[in-house]
């Protein structure tokens, strides 16, 4: 008899607990709260953005779901539904580079009950943007704008004489428009298609990058002699500390070289195409 009654005891005080007849509002669905995920962070993942967070200690949850906008403070979308709620980690393959994403999670249960937002995370795939000169000054190339805009195989010409340069400056890249206001430079390359006519006479190709009129750092140049159209790529970026202003039209300019060492052999170099690649960050 002594049991039976303990047994009873431990049923009705057990019932109690979840029907909350006893001051326990911990587990009552009528006033308990989800906790949504915490420390979630961003971060760029290749061409994606990959969000990574602490879970919900709310194991009873179902799943989470992934908010993003593009403004801090939103507002939000949902993109994804992540289950289970022991995951803690997501990676955004739909983020389109160059625009900055701001993200909040919410920890979800069936019924549609939902936890507050998370904090807020932000982060963005990098842009590039490649960009062809469209004009030219101080130039002793023959038919410089030839080498103005993309690869068509029409192309501006120098025949150096015996250990000389012939220069030509390029610019107009339209960076001013391609580039947003408060965007990090993080990578500068130019791209400049070209050919020799032979390749027995010491002819090299100098690229510099100019700001202001002035040359930033040392010549880069290419050795190699190609006899047919080869896109020289040469990276400027360690250069200076670039940014969106040094890139504008009124500032910047790329120098082609054409030179010929100490060969009596003559040498014509043809220039198809100078171009600019930037890669960036947006604000």
């Amino acid at each position: 008899m002594a049991l039976a009654v303990a047994i009873l005891s431990m049923a009705v005080s057990a019932y109690a607990v979840w029907s909350n007849s006893f001051a326990n509002t911990g587990n009552d669905f009528n006033t308990d709260t989800l906790d949504p995920p915490t420390s979630l962070a961003a971060s760029v993942f290749g061409s994606s953005i990959k969000l990574d967070w602490a879970a919900t200690p709310d194991t009873y949850a179902d799943n989470y779901k992934v908010l993003r906008a593009t403004a801090a403070g939103g507002p939000y979308s949902e993109i994804a539904t992540v289950t289970p709620v022991t995951t803690a980690t997501y990676t955004d393959s739909t983020a389109a580079a160059g625009t900055r994403y701001y993200y909040v999670l919410q920890t979800s249960e069936s019924t549609n009950w939902l936890s507050v937002n998370s904090n807020e995370a932000n982060s963005a795939v990098p842009a590039v943007v490649t960009n062809p000169a469209t004009c030219n000054s101080s130039n002793s190339w023959t038919s410089p704008a030839n080498a103005q805009g993309a690869p068509d195989n029409v192309y501006a010409t120098a025949a150096p004489a015996k250990n000389q340069t012939v220069n030509g400056d390029w610019a107009c890249f339209g960076f001013d428009s391609a580039i947003p206001a408060g965007s990090v430079i993080t990578k500068v390359e130019i791209l400049a298609e070209y050919k020799v006519s032979t390749a027995t006479s010491i002819s090299h190709l100098h690229v510099n990058t100019l700001v202001g009129g002035a040359v930033q750092g040392g010549t880069i140049e290419d050795t190699s002699e190609p006899l047919s159209d080869f896109d020289y790529v040469s990276d400027h970026t360690s250069l200076r500390s670039w940014t969106r202003t040094d890139l504008l039209d009124a500032n910047f300019s790329v120098r082609g070289g054409a030179h010929r060492a100490n060969s009596n052999t003559a040498v014509t170099l043809s220039l198809d195409s100078v171009r600019v690649r930037v890669t960036y960050e947006p604000p």
